[in-house]
């Protein structure tokens, strides 16, 4: 394979286009293409050559270089989006061929291309302090690669290394830091871990958001006509990365000091912040930024006064377990509440730290107070939930309730989340009562001695009352009703499966637990009737009431035995004391007793009276 007869040995910092055209002066070849054409023929642009994908292993060969030199100096990266500089992988606008430029100063010592003057935003030579010259002083042409004299103008001839340079602005750390980066020094401890690309582009960009401006502008262009404005960029870029996350802490409480000059912005953050945010915020989605984005996000998600939907703060804030404020959104998905149903208890309980215009979406709310109505909400449950844990329908939950199994919430906090509210915790008890049986499942067809649910409440062997699911689940609850299994496939209340001889021990046991209208009527002697207004009026408990004539309902012993303890009729007064009924009836009376019942209060049959107000008068 063909070698060049005069190879050389490449500096530790020079580029590799500008060996390419040492190598060709050394080996009386006119430009660096007359090199290149050896191993890639068609390739004589400088941009081409950075991004060629050519087989570098001839090159390497023709120049005589080792692998590791070849591997230090190559431009190429893993795709076409990145270019390789000084063994750093940067996005490829940060790199520029075509753009050549030199420091004067640096070529006087030592006549060779750095490869960092590839360097888009190098517009000044941080060892002498002077600008770079991209133009000859004497005929103003541009270098160029179209020679291989690199210390000559290819235009007229003129030293490069004779040309007196501007002196550079006093203050050029921002550029000192960024060469430093590139030559190897590791970053700000808070950014370790980030790609020196990133960090390169990221550094520009705080410094050049600073006017407010997205510049859609190629950092090329930028450099080449404004390199004052890229030093200052660097500086401002830099002295926010330097202590990071602190100094860039201190970066956007000085730009919310001018948020008054920003009030055309439609986001409150945008306002406070400026275009820094978009830019910021736009680097979401590329893992190669996130130490930058996620420092950002977590200190709009920390403060109450800035505005935003942005996903990356809303995750932020979501994973900040020591928040200091909900949005209203957030309180919404929390509480499963509405906005208008959230803004009024907000009013209420006085949980605005920010209070927004309009609807309220740009309002800041006390997460203490609103993570305290959670709790207060998770105790109640809505009926159409419970229904689903139990298995049961409406009509069903409905039973249960009236019979004292499931209690209705009637708190305003229960009723403004719910249009059904139940006690989370005696659903929960209700399940559990199931669920702690550990029951088996059956398959169909069920033996004969064996009866579902849905058929045990349509035909109860028992008339204890015409609430028959009640008195099953009540039973079931109680420990009084084992279920033998349950259908497959089914959970909660739905298809519980009886043995028959339960279901008959069950109705023994409820026949002898309860009273019918005529066994009370018969043990006070009094017409039925009198029974019926009772419990009609519900002064006789009874375990269930159907409709106002209440012909079937049942009472419990136990509630029997509180009536009579507790109430008594003027007819047994009269009859234990040896007195008058009617005088009886007119000294409780005139000394204040109310009656329960009677003709004159219900049309009752006889008057009833309270124990206690008998004990006090009469004695």
């Amino acid at each position: 394979m063909f070698k060049l007869i005069f190879p050389l040995v490449p500096y530790v910092d020079e580029g590799f286009l500008g060996f390419v055209a040492r190598s060709a002066e050394e080996n009386f070849r006119p430009t660096p293409w007359a090199v290149l054409t050896y191993v890639a023929p068609r390739l004589m642009a400088a941009r081409a050559f950075m991004l060629s994908d050519t087989d570098m292993e001839p090159l390497r060969h023709l120049l005589s270089m080792t692998p590791d030199e070849l591997e230090r100096m190559s431009y190429r990266a893993a795709d076409t989006r990145h270019v390789r500089l000084l063994g750093h992988t940067l996005p490829k606008e940060l790199v520029s061929l075509i753009w050549r430029k030199c420091c004067p100063l640096c070529l006087a010592e030592a006549p060779y291309h750095r490869a960092v003057w590839d360097f888009v935003f190098m517009v000044a030579c941080p060892h002498h302090n002077v600008m770079l010259v991209d133009r000859c002083a004497e005929c103003r042409g541009p270098l160029n690669w179209l020679t291989s004299k690199l210390t000559h103008c290819v235009h007229c001839g003129a030293d490069y290394r004779v040309i007196d340079p501007e002196p550079a602005p006093d203050d050029i750390e921002g550029l000192k830091a960024v060469v430093s980066l590139l030559e190897g020094k590791p970053p700000p401890e808070g950014l370790a871990g980030m790609d020196v690309g990133c960090l390169l582009k990221t550094i520009y960009m705080l410094g050049q958001c600073v006017h407010d401006t997205l510049l859609n502008v190629a950092a090329v262009k930028i450099g080449r006509h404004h390199p004052e404005r890229v030093l200052a960029y660097l500086n401002i870029g830099w002295q926010a990365c330097a202590d990071w996350p602190h100094s860039f802490y201190r970066h956007i409480d000085w730009l919310r000091q001018g948020a008054a000059d920003r009030q055309d912005q439609h986001e409150r953050m945008y306002r406070d912040i400026g275009v820094t945010a978009k830019w910021i915020l736009k680097q979401d989605k590329d893992p190669a930024f996130r130490p930058i984005t996620g420092t950002f996000s977590q200190y709009v998600a920390g403060d109450v006064t800035l505005v935003t939907k942005a996903r990356a703060v809303v995750r932020a804030r979501r994973a900040n377990p020591s928040r200091s404020f909900f949005l209203p959104q957030e309180a919404i998905r929390l509480l499963g509440t509405s906005m208008p149903r959230l803004m009024r208890l907000a009013e209420e309980r006085d949980m605005f730290l920010v209070k927004g215009t309009g609807k309220g979406f740009g309002s800041r709310l006390d997460p203490q107070k609103v993570l305290d109505i959670q709790a207060e909400v998770e105790r109640y449950i809505d009926g159409k939930a419970a229904r689903a844990m139990l298995g049961v329908n409406d009509r069903t939950l409905g039973q249960m309730e009236d019979a004292g199994l499931l209690t209705v919430a009637s708190e305003p906090i229960a009723t403004t989340f719910f249009k059904h509210p139940l006690l989370r915790a005696e659903v929960q008890d209700l399940l559990d009562a199931v669920n702690r049986l550990e029951l088996t499942e059956l398959p169909l067809p069920l033996g004969k001695d064996m009866i579902t649910t849905a058929n045990l409440i349509r035909r109860m062997p028992m008339s204890y009352d015409d609430r028959n699911a009640a008195t099953v689940y009540r039973a079931v609850v109680e420990g009084t009703l084992l279920p033998a299994g349950r259908l497959a496939g089914s959970r909660g209340f739905t298809n519980l499966v009886f043995t028959i001889d339960a279901v008959k021990k069950l109705a023994v046991k409820l026949r002898q637990d309860v009273l019918a209208v005529s066994d009370i009527a018969a043990k006070l002697n009094v017409q039925t009737k009198s029974v019926r207004l009772w419990v009609q009026n519900d002064i006789l408990k009874s375990r269930d009431k159907v409709g106002r004539v209440t012909r079937r309902a049942k009472v419990l012993n136990k509630d029997f035995r509180d009536f009579s303890g507790r109430y008594m009729l003027a007819r047994d007064v009269a009859a234990q004391r040896g007195l008058d009924v009617k005088s009886v009836n007119s000294t409780l009376l005139y000394s204040g007793a109310r009656p329960i019942s009677g003709p004159s209060v219900d049309g009752g049959e006889m008057y009833l009276y309270e124990r206690s107000d008998i004990d006090r008068i009469i004695g």
